[in-house]
């Protein structure tokens, strides 16, 4: 037990990706989440504004761009379907899963 609290000691970012985990980082909110994340697993500071860094912006977009065209887009099925009814080619879809044992028994 002692190694463990010595080992997480080491790594900050341990410490919060536990505590976040159990849920004990709800009270936070996204800004000041992201922020400390970013800085624990960067080790440098970070600034989401205004972002200056390429993971700065990453994280500015998580927090501020809400367009419901990024949410599909990252469905690959759902792109698929826009793709082809726009009369574009796609590569075949060897199957749709919902879960991890449905691959396993197909």
């Amino acid at each position: 037990m002692g190694r463990k609290i010595l080992n997480l000691l080491k790594h900050p970012f341990e410490i919060m990706v536990t505590f976040d985990h159990r849920g004990w980082l709800k009270w936070m909110n996204d800004k000041t989440f992201l922020s400390l994340l970013g800085r624990k697993r960067l080790g440098e500071n970070f600034n989401i504004e205004p972002p200056q860094t390429f993971n700065e912006k990453l994280n500015w977009l998580k927090l501020y761009n809400h367009n419901p065209l990024c949410i599909m887009m990252a469905d690959k099925y759902e792109v698929k379907e826009v793709v082809a009814k726009r009369g574009e080619k796609t590569a075949k879809c060897f199957g749709v899963y919902r879960s991890f044992d449905e691959i396993l028994t197909h």
